[in-house]
């Protein structure tokens, strides 16, 4: 890669950095991993997924202690998906997503310029080729 083309790279991600969708991101990301009682949350239900994957692959199984680990594992997941600061985090992600795509699909444009109106929906156009 030359000079000047890792020069301009450098310049868009300085500008990636600073838009409001990264920032956001980045913010309730921040915020998620600062949320003590929420990182507790997923710590459990990740053991609680431990226990009842383990617990169903034995040959005798404990269907008492499988149902409630699967009622435990509902809880904790509600507990988690309700929280603002996992909704937050969440959309922030999907925003997030939704500008690298439309960041990637201009480059794109680069080495297929005639798929720049692409909708993705080919039932709307007479095809790629």
């Amino acid at each position: 890669m030359n000079e000047n083309l890792q020069n301009l790279i450098e310049q868009l991600k300085s500008v990636i950095a600073e838009h409001p969708v990264i920032v956001e991101y980045l913010t309730a990301k921040q915020a998620y991993i600062d949320d003590k009682s929420l990182i507790a949350k997923a710590n459990e239900y990740n053991v609680q997924r431990q226990i009842l994957e383990s617990e169903s692959k034995k040959e005798n199984k404990d269907e008492q202690l499988i149902e409630s680990v699967k009622a435990r594992l509902d809880t904790v997941y509600n507990e988690i998906s309700g929280s603002h600061t996992a909704r937050r985090l969440v959309e922030a992600e999907d925003d997030a997503n939704e500008f690298y795509n439309d960041i990637i699909k201009q480059l794109q444009s680069v080495v297929s310029p005639e798929h720049d109106d692409c909708s993705g929906n080919c039932s709307s156009c007479g095809g790629c080729h």
